[in-house]
């Protein structure tokens, strides 16, 4: 998936590369959303009490940073990452179509 500027900010930091894996430490307010729309999923989370998660971190044509957080391991090149999300983004953009902009 692709992060935003403003997620997990603290761990995007103590990155010593742009890409690499990181631990997410699941805390009360981390889970609230979670609390709240998956009750069992949140119990689980709680319970595991963190997540490891690779990050990869790349710059677009436009100069902006791509941050992708992925299970994916790391034989898996971060081009290959971002090829991979392009080419998933492009899916996403024709349901769009298909579910909000064509109608019956």
């Amino acid at each position: 998936m692709r992060l935003s500027s403003n997620d997990y900010k603290a761990e995007r930091k103590q990155m010593r590369s742009g890409d690499g894996n990181i631990i997410l430490k699941h805390t009360s307010s981390r889970l609230q959303k979670i609390r709240k729309n998956h009750p069992e999923r949140y119990a689980h989370m709680k319970k595991k009490g963190e997540t490891r998660v690779r990050i990869s971190r790349s710059e677009l044509p436009s100069g902006n940073e791509l941050s992708l957080m992925t299970n994916l391991p790391d034989r898996v090149a971060s081009e290959e990452l971002a090829g991979l999300y392009y080419q998933r983004w492009e899916i996403e953009k024709k349901y769009h179509t298909l579910k909000n902009k064509i109608s019956s």
